[in-house]
This record gives structure tokens, C-alpha cells and sequence, in this order.
């Protein structure tokens, strides 16, 4: 038009079809929600991965389980029946606690290899008790997720030894720092443990589980000072884990950083021990 501003030259009908599929396609991707199962025979672990706008998430189980070396209720020693019950909760980390090292009582095995063996796991002893320089009792930790590293910090203790164990586990180029612990039975000992706990956990900036056998009650003053930093799984403590055939009393957790998000708790059933096995699912939030 003469004098006039050009107007842009119609768009073909067919490109406006193209146009407007593509729009379509961009929303319904944007909206959607999907899934990928991925599986690593090596480490013999399974990772779902949800994508929520681009965004994975990656589920994990853990359990804690005080194993007492494997002597069950009704008086006999079956590490055969703690793998068994360890495999039953579908954990992909657990952080066992009264492990033996080669000791007459359990069939001089190595429990934490043992166990790992059976169960087609990673495992990492910490000692808490040695005899002569070599271990003997303590905590162990393992992981369907290859392990890039661990170290054995010793708490405070002025009667029986009493370490904590971390582990560092690699899950799909995310580090996740594993603790497990046994705490002592004195209540003042046990503020100490928990206070170098605090110190240790402090060091980590990634995602963070702490599991074990505190020894103590929700309303304590030492789980009290854990929860300031760390949700429990249980926060109102309403499930006992302690004697097994009849549970009465907590003092077994799952602590974990705001990195996770909880989306199970359970307990599972078993004799196998005289604490039962307190276990949890998380999400990660990558």
C-alpha cells in the first residue's frame, strides 16, 4: 500500500499446522510427566528417575538394624536369617550395628563380608572393639551403590568403644554421605557422642542419612539436640523397635538432611534379632 507501513506476508497454512503441532508438543512436554528405569548390573542397583519439568529424582531405601550378631530370639546365631531379613525390606543402603569380626560366638566369620556376599552388597566394617590390634565388634554398612570411600570416627567413651561410621556412596555422579552409629548407655556419654556426630555431619554440604542404635529415648535430651539439625522418619516416636518379640521401647532412627524428601517409613517384622529393622524411603531431588 502506497504511503503505507509493509505488512508481513501471510504465513502458508501448512507452516501455521507445523507451528501450532510444535506449541502443542513443547506443552505437553512441559506438562507431562515421565519415567525412565535405569538398572547398573555392576552395582547391581536399580534408579527410577521421574522427570518433572526436566527435573530428576532419584528413590532410595535405607534400613538401620541392630543385628546382635545375629543371635535371634529364640537363642540361636543365623546370619542366613538376618540376610533374609535384610533383603525382605528392599534396602539399597543399610547401616547394621553389634557386627562380629571373626569371634568363636558367630563361627569366626567375617559378618560384614558375609553378609555383603550374600546379598550381592558393598560392605564397610568399622570396628568399635579390637583385640590385639585386630577388629573385633562394631558397625558396618552396606550398599547396592558403588562406595568411593569411608572413614571410622571414634566418639567419646569412657566404657565400651564407640565409634561412627561414615561412607561415601556414589549414586549416579550424586555423592550421598552414609553414618551409622551405635551410641553408648550412659546418657552423659551419649550428649558427648552426639555432639562429635554433629561436628562430623556438619562437614558434609550434600545429602545426608544417619541411622542407628542411640540407646536413647524420642524425648531425650541428645535426640532432642539430632532433631534441631535432622528430621527422624518417626517424629512423634511412635514406633518401637525394641525387644522384638515385644516392642517397647525406641531407640533405633533414621535421621536424614533437607536434601531428601521422606516418602515411606516401615518396620518389618522379624525375630531374627532382639531389635526389629527401622526402614525408610527417600527421594533426591538432583
Amino acid at each position: 500500500m502506497a504511503g503505507g507501513q509493509d505488512r508481513p506476508p501471510l504465513q502458508p497454512f501448512s507452516s501455521l499446522l507445523v507451528s501450532l503441532e510444535s506449541i502443542k508438543v513443547n506443552l505437553m512436554i512441559r506438562l507431562s510427566v515421565g519415567f525412565l528405569i535405569y538398572y547398573n548390573p555392576k552395582s547391581w542397583h536399580r534408579i527410577i528417575l521421574i522427570s518433572v519439568h526436566g527435573g530428576p529424582i532419584m528413590k532410595l531405601s535405607v534400613v538401620s538394624y541392630n543385628i546382635k550378631h545375629g543371635l535371634g530370639i529364640g537363642g540361636k546365631v543365623s546370619l542366613k536369617t538376618i540376610a533374609s531379613t535384610i533383603a525382605s525390606t528392599g534396602a539399597d543402603i543399610a547401616g547394621l550395628q553389634e557386627v562380629d569380626y571373626l569371634r568363636p560366638r558367630s563361627g569366626f566369620m567375617i559378618q560384614s563380608r558375609k553378609l555383603g556376599q550374600m546379598l550381592s552388597m558393598q560392605s564397610v566394617f568399622g570396628p568399635t572393639i579390637k583385640c590385639f590390634g585386630l577388629p573385633r565388634f562394631g558397625n558396618a554398612i552396606l550398599s547396592k551403590f558403588p562406595v568411593s570411600g569411608w572413614v571410622n570416627y571414634q566418639l567419646p567413651s569412657k566404657w565400651e568403644k564407640r565409634c561412627l561410621l561414615k561412607v561415601k556412596i556414589k549414586a549416579e555422579n550424586k555423592d550421598i554421605a552414609f553414618f551409622c552409629v551405635h551410641l553408648g548407655l550412659n546418657q552423659l556419654e551419649r550428649i558427648k557422642q552426639v555432639n562429635k556426630i554433629i561436628e562430623y555431619a556438619w562437614e558434609e554440604p550434600g545429602p545426608l542419612i544417619l541411622v542407628g542404635d542411640f540407646n536413647a529415648r524420642p524425648d531425650s535430651d541428645e535426640i532432642k539436640k539430632i532433631k534441631t539439625l535432622f528430621r527422624p522418619v518417626d517424629p512423634e516416636g511412635l514406633w518401637p523397635t525394641f525387644p522384638a518379640n515385644k516392642p517397647e521401647h525406641k531407640i533405633d532412627y533414621i535421621f536424614y538432611s533437607a536434601h531428601w524428601k521422606l516418602i515411606k517409613p516401615f518396620l518389618i517384622n522379624s525375630q531374627a534379632s532382639d531389635h526389629l529393622p527401622l526402614g525408610a524411603e527417600f527421594e533426591l531431588n538432583y
